[in-house]
């Protein structure tokens, strides 16, 4: 469920949209959009994510018939189908003439059964007797660091067979970010960096002419959380699963593997894209560098500097090099940069600092 609605033509029937070829819109309809599931129309729409993996064609990862409720429509998708049956309109249903909808509704009903013809085609297991449970963990472990990136929507409410059980909101205040679930003691501070390659982007899509899209944004960003440390994942839109042992978060517009879990950081024109997003995350954490030191502890600081020399060093030795640039980065800022706080609270450069030898 969510509070936005489908934006509409108010010609369905049509083989295609209205809107595309018209300057007041320039794009299809969201209902047309969703007709056409698969076809990249958002990739090429500035401002909105489309990114591989994390469109709606993934629900059929879960799902052999989802359903669509919005603006007055109620489609349900019949993937296995010829093309003009493939979307069935309801008439009106319970499902769709409840007063308490809410702007869209997704129903996704599970696909357990591992002989359909989509599953079959798909070459898809049937989702396991235990899913909801499984499912449910893994919003509740995955939603605090995807909540971190997303573009538009600030809250999110987690239930299970309709009882809520978590709700997490974001709020936004310049560079700063709260992720709260209600409870105050509970609250993570997060500080997000932005960082840009676009020269190193450009030369990218000259390279490889076609194959990187004019609309995948070189920009990237890093959220570094100022209570506690976490381990780092890098977040292409949503999260991965790739851990890079660094203490924050890095999300860019990365290419990631075709079962989103990593990164890819290979040989190929997609891993050159992902490095050198990488790169501008380094670049803009040592650029970064007074600004943190004013606003987290002593300790927390050096215990981030100390976990990114640790990284790299690790990835010397034959490990992601691109990740040792963390370092590269920041080195010679700890020589010039007011990183160091003094008995009497006050931030200096390392030269200008009396050091005390305990024994």
């Amino acid at each position: 469920d969510n509070d936005g609605h489908f934006r509409s033509c108010e010609k369905l029937d049509a083989q295609d949209c209205p809107w595309k070829d018209d300057p007041a819109f320039g794009r299809r309809c969201d209902f047309h959009r969703f007709r056409l599931i698969a076809s990249g129309d958002k990739r090429n729409e500035a401002g909105t994510t489309g990114a591989f993996g994390i469109g709606f064609i993934a629900v059929y990862q879960i799902t052999d018939r989802p359903e669509l409720i919005s603006s007055g429509q109620h489609w349900t998708l019949h993937e296995d189908r010829p093309e003009k049956e493939r979307i069935e309109v309801c008439g009106g249903c319970t499902s769709c003439q409840s007063p308490s909808l809410p702007g869209t509704r997704f129903i996704l009903p599970w696909a357990f059964d591992a002989d359909t013809t989509l599953r079959r085609e798909l070459r898809a297991e049937a989702a396991p007797g235990d899913v909801h449970t499984r499912m449910h963990e893994e919003l509740q472990h995955s939603a605090p660091v995807a909540m971190l990136f997303l573009k538009r929507l600030a809250r999110v409410q987690i239930k299970r067979n309709g009882s809520h059980t978590r709700a997490l909101e974001t709020v936004r205040e310049s560079n700063h970010l709260i992720l709260s679930d209600g409870d105050p003691k509970n609250d993570q501070m997060w500080r997000v960096l932005s960082g840009d390659f676009t020269p190193e982007a450009n030369r990218l899509r000259a390279k490889h002419t076609t194959r990187i899209e004019p609309k995948r944004t070189s920009k990237v960003s890093l959220a570094i959380p100022t209570d506690q440390p976490r381990p780092g994942l890098l977040c292409a839109c949503l999260p991965t699963e790739h851990v890079t042992g660094l203490p924050f978060h890095v999300n860019a517009d990365f290419f990631p593997s075709n079962d989103r879990k990593r990164v890819l950081l290979v040989d190929d024109y997609q891993s050159e894209w992902n490095r050198a997003a990488l790169r501008a995350a380094a670049t803009a954490f040592g650029e970064s560098l007074t600004t943190l030191a004013s606003e987290l502890t002593p300790q927390r600081l050096w215990a981030t500097i100390q976990t990114i020399k640790d990284v790299s060093d690790a990835q010397r030795e034959g490990g992601e090099p691109t990740l040792t640039e963390f370092w590269t980065a920041l080195q010679p800022k700890l020589a010039t940069e007011k990183v160091i706080n003094t008995s009497q609270d006050q931030w200096v450069a390392s030269k200008n600092a009396c050091y005390l030898l305990q024994h």
